[in-house]
């Protein structure tokens, strides 16, 4: 039911406090910050369950002021059983970034601004990866490295924090679970006058070719990632890990004789 949304214990997650008992005025006050501050926020999340019967995508909200995006996308099977969710959940991330232009755009916003994104995410594996800029994780690094190359060219600088998943304002939660009614109620409910749906599987696909190209790549990176894991298996125990030596060993008494 629409009202399971607000059974959440609500967090801002501007300031990290319990917003349980306050009526909602500090979801207001963070609303009027953003459209003060010209502060562009998104929210993302994924979801893996892997079955062709669970709708399992990834999804979010943009907001600024009194407007709201809300976007999806569903993941196909082949992606659910390849991809992991900390892979799925950068780039749920990436995703957003990539569609602040648009939202922009929609939004009848100047050119150039806002230019601060703060972004939401469940994942703290992920949200640790942009704060520190590398990821030993391949793929994530080539996802960490497009995030930064559309952040560039939108002029944008970002700050990614951590949102817990039960958070009433985790809507990019509810978004990436098909729970559409519920989030767009949820705006309603908060003030947002404007709002558009985004279906990026299905009308709004073409906003994203660059990422769906990406798809073939990560499988790719995911295969080769899991081949060198699965290599570390088939050493005959004996051998264990492999490491470098230096081997020394002093002249025989007969190579000193023959060398004088």
């Amino acid at each position: 039911a629409a009202s399971d949304v607000y059974k959440r214990q609500p967090r801002c997650t501007h300031t990290g406090k319990s917003l349980e008992g306050s009526g909602g005025e500090p979801f207001f006050e963070e609303t009027e910050r953003r459209e003060s501050e010209d502060i562009i926020e998104s929210i993302t999340d994924a979801a893996r369950t892997v079955s062709d019967k669970v709708f399992s995508g990834m999804g979010g909200v943009i907001l600024h002021g009194r407007k709201a995006v809300m976007w999806h996308r569903r993941f196909t099977l082949e992606e659910l059983q390849i991809l992991p969710i900390h892979v799925l959940e950068l780039v749920g991330s990436l995703t957003g970034i990539h569609l602040v232009r648009y939202f922009k755009r929609w939004a009848g916003l100047e050119v150039g601004g806002p230019t601060r994104c703060l972004e939401r995410i469940d994942n703290m594996s992920v949200v640790d990866a942009i704060g520190k800029g590398r990821a030993k994780d391949i793929r994530l690094a080539q996802l960490l490295s497009l995030r930064d190359k559309s952040l560039e060219d939108q002029k944008l600088t970002s700050e990614a924090a951590w949102i817990w998943t039960k958070s009433v304002e985790q809507l990019g939660d509810d978004m990436s679970r098909g729970a559409f009614d519920i989030v767009r109620e949820t705006l309603e409910g908060r003030g947002f006058e404007e709002i558009v749906h985004w279906d990026l599987g299905g009308e709004q696909e073409e906003l994203i070719p660059d990422i769906l190209e990406l798809r073939a790549h990560l499988f790719k990176l995911s295969k080769e990632h899991e081949a060198m894991k699965n290599a570390e298996h088939v050493l005959p125990p004996r051998w264990g890990k492999a490491s470098r030596c230096l081997l020394y060993t002093s002249p025989s008494p007969r190579d000193v004789e023959e060398s004088r």
